[in-house]
Parts: structure tokens; C-alpha cells; sequence
């Protein structure tokens, strides 16, 4: 009897065993299913708004006097500033790379833009061609606006408000892309709906702003009623910004 006793153990314990070893082992099996993690699509944009942001930094931190006049939006303050003696000017280095912030901040915005609220249309290009067609239709605006400037104040004899619309324009743009630039970042990796709003508001409210502008200028020129000013903003400012979304959206399809 003893011997079955210590067979019927054996036994037990080897079927214990292999019951928990066997749970183990099938767990062990179980297949693993690996979550693929793509690549960021806008490396290239987070890049380039890191080095315009550091660039940004260091411009403010070396040289802050020198770019208050670069984001002047009041008339009155960029007459006062400009006949000052003491007014240190930017340089050409420093107003041309506020430009490009402007430039790449609107172009990636357009982009973020087509690519998020277009989602019935299939764009068959690349992000590098889509950048190209965005920056040569947001260049071919902004060289059209300065020019139109220039040619109404030369027709009407008012170059020197047409000089002056130019450079407020201007640092409604350089105030725009400094605002617009962190908010593309975010944009970037968050695709909330939200930010996208919030970022075209944004854009709005600045074209306003250079609209009051414009009303203001034009008021202070007896030459212009206000049937003048109207027309000048539609041939000026609405009308081309029609004219390029509509371009944009037909070259997508």
C-alpha cells in the first residue's frame, strides 16, 4: 500500500506542476501584438520652427532695442519712433528674418490647414511640392500688396502714407509669424481642431488690424473718402486673399 501511496503522490505533485508550469508557459505564448509608431510627417516643420524660435531668442536677448520698430502697429508711435535720435534701427539682417518667420509660419499654417479640414480630397503631392505651391502663392501675394502700395501712393501723390502703410503692414506680418510660430508647433503634435480655429482667428484678427490701419492712413489724406478706402481694401487685401484660396483649393483637385 505504501508504495501506491507514494505513486498517487508523485503523481499529484506532477500533475501540479505541470498545471502551473503550463499556465505559465501558455501565457508565455501568448501572441504579442507590437504597436507601430509613425514617424512624425512634419519633422522638417518642427526643425525649421526650432531654429526660427532660437533664432528669435537670440535676437531678443542681443539685441532688444533694436526690434521695437519691427512690431510697431500704431501710426502715431512709428513716426515718433522714427524721428527720434536715439532710435537704433533693426538692420536688414534682422527685419529680413522676421520676414521668413512670417513667411514659414503662414505657409505652415496654409499647409496644416489643407491637410486638416480638406479630408474628402485625396492631394497626390508630396508635403515638399504642397510647400512650394504655398510659398509661391503666399510670396506672389505678399510682393502684389507692396507693390499696390507703392503704385496707388505714386498715382494719388501720397508716397509717404504709402511708405508708411507698407511698414505697418509689415510689422502686422513680423507680429503675426512671432504669435503663429509656437502655435504651429502645437499644431503639429496635436490635431486638435481647436488650435487650428484659434490659429485662424488669430491670422483674422491681424488682417484687421492692418485694415484699421489702412482706415486710418486713408483718413488722414483728404484725397481718400470712404468709398475710396473700401475699394482700395478690396482691391488691396480681399480680393487677393479670395483669389489665392480659391487657387490653392482648385490646384489641390
Amino acid at each position: 500500500m505504501v508504495p501506491n501511496n507514494k505513486d498517487a503522490l508523485n503523481h499529484s505533485i506532477q500533475d501540479t506542476i505541470e498545471a502551473d508550469y503550463g499556465s505559465l508557459i501558455e501565457v508565455g505564448k501568448s501572441a504579442f501584438e507590437p504597436q507601430l509608431h509613425e514617424a512624425n510627417p512634419y519633422h522638417w516643420m518642427v526643425y525649421s520652427i526650432l531654429f526660427l524660435l532660437a533664432g528669435i531668442a537670440a535676437i531678443v536677448y542681443l539685441f532688444p532695442e533694436r526690434i521695437v520698430s519691427l512690431f510697431s502697429l500704431s501710426p502715431k508711435t512709428n513716426r515718433l519712433k522714427t524721428a527720434s535720435s536715439t532710435f537704433k534701427a533693426p538692420g536688414l539682417l534682422i527685419g529680413f528674418f522676421f520676414f521668413l518667420n512670417y513667411l514659414a509660419a503662414f505657409c505652415f499654417f496654409l499647409i496644416l490647414f489643407i491637410k486638416r479640414t480638406y479630408l474628402s480630397l485625396r492631394i497626390n503631392e508630396t508635403d515638399l511640392w504642397l510647400l512650394v505651391y504655398v510659398v509661391v502663392f503666399v510670396g506672389g501675394f505678399y510682393i502684389y500688396r507692396l507693390l499696390s502700395i507703392r503704385f496707388i501712393g505714386f498715382l494719388f501723390n501720397t508716397q509717404s502714407n504709402a511708405k508708411q502703410q507698407a511698414k505697418l503692414f509689415t510689422n502686422t506680418d513680423n507680429a503675426m509669424g512671432v504669435m503663429l510660430i509656437p502655435m504651429i508647433l502645437l499644431m503639429v503634435y496635436n490635431d486638435s481642431f481647436i488650435l487650428l480655429v484659434i490659429a485662424a482667428v488669430l491670422i483674422l484678427v491681424f488682417h484687421f488690424i492692418k485694415w484699421f490701419q489702412t482706415v486710418v492712413i486713408g483718413i488722414s489724406n483728404t484725397n481718400f473718402s470712404v468709398f475710396h478706402l473700401i475699394l482700395y481694401l478690396c482691391t488691396l487685401e480681399i480680393i487677393p486673399l479670395l483669389i489665392l484660396f480659391r487657387t490653392l483649393e482648385n490646384g489641390i483637385n
